[in-house]
């Protein structure tokens, strides 16, 4: 009876200790929230196929953030499903880069926060990604000896065509041009100019083409005599619309 008496208190105890660990468990459970956050504005979007958001997490809900970012789609209520970003974990404000973007297209950001429970969102925002415009060719529109090619010691003027990649209208463009090469003198048009698909309308559709509607814009530039033959240089420009966006290229030209 001794040794029966002994086995039940030790069963006893082992289930009261059960109980007790079960119910600090539930008590853990009860005390542990999915994190609370909100998504930051976008900061910026670029020609580039990127924008910057990112998020600030204000509760971990009482376990540690073990990942966090935004996540982006097309559709409404992006999830971690979707595109994401990972930014690293913990507390805090924290900045995102959206990379991958379509021209023209609407997007749909939430930031995100991982715990021990689960992922929680904050708020959605969205933007329209911006067309793509870059640098297309070049005409010879004058030079010394009007046989359209570049030779040292020649004062040159090109005509310069930019094209709309996007899928969507630009407005109000303007190009402006720099070069760097000791070999280039006299560069015109360091100001912007307009570039005008039609005449008196600086636009460009989309899949299209435009140049400076006066051949007054056209770029000028004098090549110096000591240019070596074959040298090929480089001219860059900044692009701009009225939606404020830039974009930024540049092409070259070889010096016969």
């Amino acid at each position: 009876m001794r040794y029966l008496y002994l086995i039940l208190m030790f069963v006893s105890i082992l289930l009261m200790a059960g109980c007790d660990l079960e119910r600090d468990n539930i008590l853990d459970n009860k005390n542990i929230f999915l994190p609370k956050l909100t998504t930051t504005a976008i900061l910026s979007v670029s020609s580039s196929s990127t924008a910057s958001s990112g998020g600030t997490i204000s509760s971990d809900g009482g376990k540690p953030i073990i990942a966090r970012g935004v996540c982006w789609s097309i559709s409404p209520n992006p999830t971690i499903k979707d595109s994401i970003t990972v930014d690293g974990g913990g507390m805090g404000a924290f900045k995102s880069n959206i990379k991958g973007l379509i021209a023209n297209t609407k997007y749909y950001v939430r930031a995100y926060a991982t715990n021990g429970i689960g992922t929680a969102y904050g708020n959605q925002v969205s933007f329209v990604s911006t067309p793509t415009l870059g640098f297309s060719r070049y005409t010879v529109y004058s030079d010394n000896n009007a046989d359209g090619i570049i030779n040292k010691g020649e004062a040159i003027k090109l005509k310069l065509y930019l094209k709309n990649n996007g899928t969507s209208t630009a407005n109000k463009v303007r190009g402006t041009f720099t070069c760097s090469s000791s070999y280039i003198s006299g560069l015109t048009q360091a100001t912007s100019i307009g570039f005008y698909q039609s005449s008196y309308y600086d636009y460009i559709d989309k899949d299209q083409e435009a140049a400076p509607y006066s051949s007054g814009d056209y770029l000028g530039f004098n090549v110096s005599s000591l240019t070596p033959a074959g040298t090929v240089i480089t001219f860059n420009v900044s692009i701009t619309d009225e939606s404020k966006n830039i974009w930024t290229d540049s092409f070259t030209i070889t010096v016969y």
